[in-house]
């Protein structure tokens, strides 16, 4: 919408301009003025600012979980932007999040309200990586300002990026995947039994799997639910565990033979979206109810006791052994015993030797034996839980003729990861990381010192580096090296060990309480294979960066002062009055939601003052009524309390004293017109007739004083009329 009114400064120049170039009669240079009605007022379009890049912005490199400071130096043109509200959109980056208020500071990080022509201002805000951030670039963050234009109307500025706001997700943490861990059940049931089935599962990923839900399928023939066959077991962290139980009543009348029960998986991924259901099988022998013949008859039963595999991902190239452990758990022995193993081809994995199956003669009662089976995963396997199954069936030592036959069977899953796209791998370079580290007992403070300790490990299975240098930076010098060299060298790391390093650093004095990080650099050799020649090794060098966030704690400096009660009067017992004092944040952290409460001899009417945000070296004068409850004295006492930055509570008291007046010096009570006080003179300080002869002596004086007077004055006028008649002679 236009405004309606004339604006001061753009009238003068159009008339100015009018003046000029069209001429007038009786000015200088035969100018003439235009008329104001020549001059339409509605098409002057106001002045409206642009914000535009004051430098290049470069990508912020990132990881999942990060917290990043961003800075963005910005000018006006054309116009300056006049205290304007910043908005950071983050719409278009699901997970992205602000972890902090938008400010503007100058060069020396000065909070400033405007952006102008001449100067650089610079935009910075915090903001939160998600932990399921994937991996690639995020630059569709657009910056803008609710600022006013020439006219002052507000107007809606985007910032002009030459080169856009972006965060590089360099890698991403493996999303949730659970295998069945460990399984508690009855390998053989009969009529009526009791049975319970405790499942657990083992998340292999680093995300969180949410919302696990656990079902069984296929018992129905066999077993008779106590409850719901579903349960809900929640969250299952990365790397731990999960477990769910489950009971039932083996129906009467059980036939003979192998009852398969499907437990099915399902899970959200910690963004929300479901994950893929996973599958797994149990199986279980049911035995009939033993009419008087076979009463007398007793079998061998061969059970899986446990079960060795990889819970870990298995990736193109890796070799794994399974082991399975079998236990005669009858009271007979076992004989003609075969195991074999299946699913494997499917699964991408290939057998260390062709024939897989494995004979026993005889197993006696409570006898163990032991298989292993050794694979390799090839190039064609790819993304998914794997199964790899195996089959076993026995006889009775007692089945002569071999008349019946016993089988089950068992099947576990394997993590499978396919080969990347991004092409062939250096499996022989040893990829060196942080696997712990410490700061010392306590936080760390800005502006203080701390002992950095750290674990350098080579996680390679084979592999060893050589010639490590290990170096230790920070963005802004937030954490400064206090003695020595920045860089640290270790001789040599073999696979799987690691050396522990210490050096002494401290925090920049100036910064508030945030997440910083500390980049920890790794330059080293590592022996490897020639391409040319396959037969030889060659050494490589490789560099990798690793970075941690390291929390410094900034002291907080919340300050109170000039504490006034009255507003400039003396309070009054019991009457309402004003209570105020300045509050001011002079830490380098923002306080939250800052509140302030009286107590002692004065009374707030609200019980607590909320004063809100307060950012690093801002302040203002604050008041609240308070009653006093005392005449005299009155002593009280201000409470402040805040959130840090940690959303830790604080609060500090500060003493203040008043004095208070019983009643208001400024009003007059009433009196009754009927009791006024009579004047009864002086009493009993001189005789009655010492009195009366003082008042005599007094009036004889004054007389003759006023005689005097008027003779003065009589003789003065006769002079003064002689003087006049002679001057008119």
């Amino acid at each position: 919408m236009k405004p309606t009114k004339i604006i001061k400064k753009g009238a003068a120049l159009v008339l100015a301009a009018a003046m000029i170039f069209t001429g007038a009669t009786g000015f200088p240079g035969g100018m003439s003025v235009a008329k104001a009605s020549e001059i339409d007022f509605n098409n002057l379009k106001p002045l409206v600012p642009k914000a535009v890049l004051a430098d290049v912005l470069r990508p912020y490199n990132v990881k999942p979980g990060d917290v990043v400071n961003v800075t963005i130096p910005v000018k006006a043109s054309n116009y300056n932007i006049r205290k304007p509200v910043v908005n950071v959109d983050l719409s278009k980056t699901p997970g992205f999040s602000l972890a902090s208020d938008v400010t503007i500071t100058d060069d020396k990080g000065n909070k400033v309200e405007s952006i102008f022509v001449s100067n650089t201002a610079y935009v910075k805000f915090a903001v939160k990586i998600p932990l399921n951030a994937k991996k690639g670039r995020y630059n569709d963050i657009p910056v803008t300002f609710i600022t006013t234009d020439s006219y002052d109307n507000y107007q809606e500025v985007a910032l002009e990026q030459s080169s856009k706001l972006t965060f590089v997700v360099d890698s991403q943490k493996k999303n949730a995947k659970l295998s069945l861990f460990d399984s508690d059940y009855p390998r053989n049931v009969r009529d009526n039994d009791d049975v319970n089935i405790k499942l657990t599962f083992h998340n292999d990923g680093e995300l969180n799997a949410d919302n696990v839900t656990v079902s069984l399928s296929g018992y129905e023939s066999t077993l008779i639910p106590n409850d719901q066959p579903t349960a809900n077991i929640g969250t299952i962290k990365g790397g731990e565990d999960g477990s769910v139980d489950f009971d039932f009543d083996a129906i009467e009348n059980l036939a003979a033979g192998v009852t398969k029960i499907d437990v099915t998986v399902k899970y959200d991924n910690s963004d929300g979206t479901a994950a893929d259901p996973q599958t797994f099988t149990l199986s279980m022998q049911t035995i009939p109810k033993k009419t008087e013949a076979e009463k007398l008859e007793v079998r061998p039963v061969l059970q899986v006791t446990s079960v060795n595999y990889p819970h870990y991902t298995v990736k193109v190239g890796d070799h794994f052994d399974v082991v399975y452990e079998f236990k005669n758990i009858g009271k007979v022995d076992a004989k003609n015993i075969v195991v074999d193993t299946t699913g494997y081809s499917e699964a991408g994995f290939k057998p260390a030797t062709a024939y897989d199956k494995y004979r026993l003669a005889s197993l006696k009662s409570g006898g163990v034996f032991r298989i292993r089976r050794s694979f390799t995963a090839i190039e064609t396997i790819t993304d998914g839980m794997k199964p790899i199954t195996v089959n076993y069936s026995y006889y009775s030592v007692k089945d002569k003729t071999l008349a019946t036959q016993i089988t089950d069977t068992m099947s576990i899953y394997i993590d499978t990861k396919g080969k990347e796209d991004s092409g062939e791998v250096d499996n022989s370079m040893p990829r060196l990381t942080v696997s712990k580290y410490s700061t010392g007992k306590g936080k760390i403070k800005a502006g203080k010192e701390f002992v950095f300790t750290f674990d350098v490990k080579n996680p390679h299975p084979t592999a060893s580096a050589d010639n490590i240098v290990v170096t230790i930076s920070s963005a802004d010098n937030s954490f400064a090296i206090v003695e020595g060299s920045a860089s640290m060298f270790i001789n040599s790391l073999k696979a799987g060990q690691s050396e522990t390093l210490s050096i002494p650093l401290k925090a920049k004095g100036d910064i508030a309480t945030n997440g910083y990080d500390l980049t920890i650099t790794f330059d080293y050799e590592y022996l490897t294979k020639d391409v040319a020649n396959k037969n030889a090794l060659v050494k490589k060098q490789n560099k990798i960066e690793e970075k941690l966030k390291l929390q410094v704690y900034s002291d907080d400096r919340p300050m109170v002062a000039n504490i006034s009660v009255g507003a400039g009067d003396t309070p009054v017992l019991n009457e309402a009055t004003s209570l105020s004092f300045d509050f001011n944040n002079m830490g380098k952290s923002v306080l939250y939601n800052v509140t302030a409460k009286v107590k002692g001899d004065f009374k707030s009417t609200n019980e607590v003052l909320i004063i809100g945000n307060v950012n690093a070296g801002e302040g203002r004068s604050w008041s609240m009524d308070v009653t006093p409850q005392v005449d005299g004295m009155g002593k009280g006492v201000l409470t402040i309390s805040y959130e840090d930055s940690n959303g830790n509570v604080n609060s500090y008291d500060t003493d203040f004293e008043s004095m208070v007046s019983a009643t208001n010096p400024d009003e007059t009570p009433d009196t009754p017109t009927d009791q006024l006080p009579v004047d009864e003179g002086p009493k009993d300080i001189i005789p009655l007739w010492a009195f009366i002869c003082g008042n005599v002596v007094i009036f004889i004086v004054g007389a003759l004083v006023a005689r005097n007077v008027a003779i003065k004055k009589y003789k003065k006028k006769k002079i003064d009329e002689a003087m006049r008649e002679d001057e008119e002679l």
